[in-house]
């Protein structure tokens, strides 16, 4: 009887969501030829919410065309999220829904950031709940 009275407050111990976000992003620079100018969809972290700037500069892995599944290394996962942007799984069996973000009754969050001569356009177009990310670095 003991073990049970120690096990179950474990039980109902709050699970930490850890979530991410899917970000649409398009860059402009006097430098760049016109095909690097393509908007690209990334995977960020939720916890670094306050610096989404950041997600400019991840990665050309990250970054995947419009029209294709995402499939992205993040947090120590590798994750899918199909096309339609409604579901993600991960390679080790885990899985997910993705809602589209509303900010005062519209669809996504876009936020401007200049880097230099550059600018970018970041769309924080869905939300992703799961278990990765819930690292406070966002390593998983």
């Amino acid at each position: 009887m003991r073990f049970w009275n120690a096990v179950i407050p474990l039980a109902l111990l709050p699970i930490v969501a850890a979530d991410f976000h899917a970000l649409l992003i398009g860059c402009a620079h006097p430098n760049y030829p016109p095909e690097a100018r393509t908007p690209y969809w990334t995977l960020y972290p939720s916890d670094k919410d306050s610096d989404i700037c950041a997600a400019t500069s991840t990665p050309q892995a990250r970054h995947v065309s419009l029209g294709a599944k995402i499939n992205v290394a993040i947090c120590g996962g590798n994750i899918t999220v199909s096309y339609q942007l409604g579901v993600w799984s991960s390679t080790d069996g885990r899985n997910g829904i993705c809602s589209p973000v509303n900010y005062g009754g519209g669809i996504g969050q876009m936020t401007s950031c200049v880097n230099g001569q550059e600018v970018c356009l970041v769309f924080d177009t869905h939300y992703c709940t799961s278990d990765f990310c819930n690292g406070g670095d966002g390593s998983g």
